[in-house]
């Protein structure tokens, strides 16, 4: 009988794998049905950490469509990745099962779970920082601001360069934003900015020009707010903020429109050589170091064309410039490597411009008074 029995327990285990393969295949509702058997039959063979990796990774297969039942798999394999005596990562295996749960959580609006997952995370392996990162965030959303300053030190005192500090820069930003320190929140999101493009992580970036484009917009600096928008839903399209982000932009510029409407133009006379030095400063870096350079670029484009819009007579009228936008059209750099007239046409072309808009204006006569500035 033993020695029977022993043999339908190597017989069953061999099925264990068929069982699992047909699981992932199969609709949710089956899935988890197959899947139960087959752990079912393969306890009979399996350590706790294996059995562990296991739950997960089915968790991994229903999280989109059976979420409810991701989530406890996800629970089982945390708890059985900790009664892994033998696995010397048993503790990070189950604070990543958490990890795993936690964001399922936040697909469902489940908040207050999510973040006690996240936090679960975090007693189980203190050393990852995503996790303090992680918790930081929701919590930021949820108005516990004591703790989000509290998860951000234990992430910004390590100094490594990663998107958990990136994130928590942002984080620590937007508290200083809260308690209208602006210049201080502006150094965190520059600085966010430029270490995500440095490091290669634009979603990080796009997120750093949100929150600013959220600070001008609070400030009442419109134009300055739909800018910092579009350069951050340029630079990353995919980030998951885009809707809203789009929702904000459409609200910035009817609001830019109204002041626009009543605001008198300032008009500005455009010199001829203008078009190209307005390149070269665009191009100041080669577009190939980094490929976030190239969406840099197209949103400083579209930046200036809030900024500048050519009338008939080759002129362009400036609303509500400020000192930033202007130096944009002032401090223009003279060196670069490139072909100034195949770039002038291929800024036409992204301004939507005709073939003359950039032609020179020597023979057009303008009006000298006040509200006119010769740009030389």
């Amino acid at each position: 009988d033993k020695e029977r029995t022993a043999r339908d327990v190597s017989s069953a285990i061999l099925l264990v794998p068929a069982y699992l393969q047909t699981a992932m295949l199969e609709e949710a509702f089956h899935a988890d049905l197959l899947a139960d058997e087959a752990f079912r039959i393969g306890m009979y063979n399996m350590n706790d950490g294996e059995l562990a990796e296991e739950y997960g990774a089915l968790g991994n297969t229903l999280a989109i469509g059976s979420s409810e039942k991701a989530i406890s798999l996800y629970d089982v394999a945390a708890q059985l990745a900790q009664k892994a005596k033998d696995a010397p990562n048993r503790l990070e295996r189950s604070a990543y099962f958490y990890h795993l749960k936690a964001q399922t959580l936040e697909t469902l609006s489940r908040n207050e779970q999510a973040l006690d997952a996240w936090r679960r995370a975090l007693e189980l392996d203190p050393n990852n920082l995503t996790y303090p990162y992680q918790y930081a965030r929701l919590a930021y959303e949820r108005g516990m601001l004591e703790e989000v300053q509290a998860k951000c030190d234990l992430v910004l005192d390590r100094r490594k360069e990663d998107p958990a500090t990136l994130g928590c820069r942002i984080l620590q930003g937007n508290l200083r934003r809260d308690e209208e320190m602006a210049n201080q929140a502006i150094a965190d999101y520059d600085w966010a900015a430029d270490k995500a493009i440095e490091l290669g992580f634009p979603t990080f970036a796009a997120r750093a020009y949100y929150q600013r484009a959220r600070l001008e917009a609070r400030r009442g600096s419109v134009e300055q707010a739909i800018a910092w928008l579009r350069k951050s839903t340029w630079l990353d399209r995919s980030w998951g903020e885009k809707a809203r982000m789009e929702s904000d932009f459409d609200t910035l510029r009817e609001s830019s429109a109204y002041q626009k409407a009543i605001s008198p133009p300032v008009v500005v006379e455009i010199s001829s050589d203008i078009p190209e030095k307005l390149i070269r400063f665009l191009i100041r870096e080669p577009a190939d170091d980094f490929p976030e350079h190239v969406a840099v670029l197209v949103t400083q484009i579209l930046h200036l064309t809030d900024v500048i819009k050519l009338n008939d007579a080759g002129q362009a009228d400036l609303y509500g410039i400020s000192e930033d936008q202007r130096l944009y059209v002032f401090q223009l750099q003279a060196e670069s490597s490139y072909n100034a007239g195949e770039l002038a046409n291929a800024l036409r072309k992204l301004l939507g411009l005709t073939e003359g808009a950039f032609a020179t204006q020597s023979t057009i006569q303008t009006s000298r008074s006040r509200n006119v500035i010769p740009i030389e």
